[in-house]
C-alpha cells in the first residue's frame, strides 16, 4: 500500500480535531501577529518524519493566521529561532494590501534581519530585507507608531520638530507664523530652554 502525502493526511478526521485544539487552545489567535480575522493555520514548531501530525505535541504546534504563517515558512532557509521571530501586520494599508514587517535572528548567518513584505490577496507583491540593527529598529520603531495610530515624531532638528517643542515649552502656535525660518525657530528654542532651565 502506498504511503499518504503528507497533505493527505492533513485532512485525517485526527488532524482536523488536533488542529481544532490547538486553535481553541490559542483562542483561534494568532500567536505571531494577534490576528483574529484572517484564515487560521496550525505551525509545525518541529516536524517528525516518523509520526503522524496528529502524534506530535501540542507543545510542538501553534496557531498563526496565513500571513505569518508564509511569513514563517519563508525563513526557513536563516535558520531562525521561532521565539526570536517577532511579526508587525497592517492589513488594509493602501488599496487593501497587507503591509507585514517580520524581524528575526538567523542562526545560521549569526545576525537579525528584518523583512518587509507587501501582500496583495495572499501574493507576495514586494520583499525587502534589511540587515542593519539601526534599520531593523527604525523600521519597527516606526512600526510600532502605525499600530497605535500615532504620528510619528518629526526627526529631531526639523522645522516640526523645533515647533513641537515650542509647543511643549508652552509657546503659542500662535506667536509663531508659518513661514518662520528654521534659523529663527532655533534661536526662540534656545532661549526659551535657557530661561526655563
Amino acid at each position: 500500500m502506498e504511503e499518504k502525502k503528507y497533505s493527505e493526511k492533513l485532512k485525517h478526521p485526527k488532524w482536523q480535531r488536533k488542529r481544532l485544539e490547538i486553535m481553541n487552545r490559542d483562542n483561534f489567535t494568532c500567536q505571531k501577529c494577534g490576528d483574529t480575522e484572517t484564515t487560521l493555520h496550525v505551525h509545525h514548531l518541529e516536524y517528525n518524519d516518523f509520526d503522524e501530525p496528529w502524534k506530535i505535541s501540542n507543545k510542538k504546534l501553534i496557531t498563526l493566521c496565513e500571513d505569518c504563517h508564509g511569513e514563517v515558512e519563508g525563513l526557513k532557509e536563516y535558520e531562525p529561532e521561532f521565539e526570536t521571530i517577532h511579526i508587525y501586520k497592517s492589513k488594509g494599508w493602501t488599496n487593501n494590501q497587507t503591509l507585514i514587517f517580520v524581524a528575526f535572528y538567523s542562526r545560521r548567518d549569526g545576525v537579525s534581519y528584518c523583512r518587509m513584505t507587501i501582500r496583495k490577496d495572499n501574493e507576495i507583491k514586494n520583499r525587502y530585507n534589511f540587515s542593519n540593527l539601526t534599520d531593523l529598529y527604525q523600521i519597527t520603531k516606526t512600526f510600532d507608531y502605525a499600530l497605535d495610530l500615532q504620528p510619528l515624531p518629526p526627526k529631531r532638528g526639523s522645522k516640526e520638530w523645533y515647533l513641537s517643542e515650542l509647543k511643549r515649552l508652552g509657546i503659542k502656535s500662535t506667536k509663531i507664523k508659518p513661514n518662520t525660518s528654521l534659523k529663527k525657530l532655533k534661536e526662540v528654542y534656545k532661549l526659551k530652554s535657557l530661561k526655563d532651565g
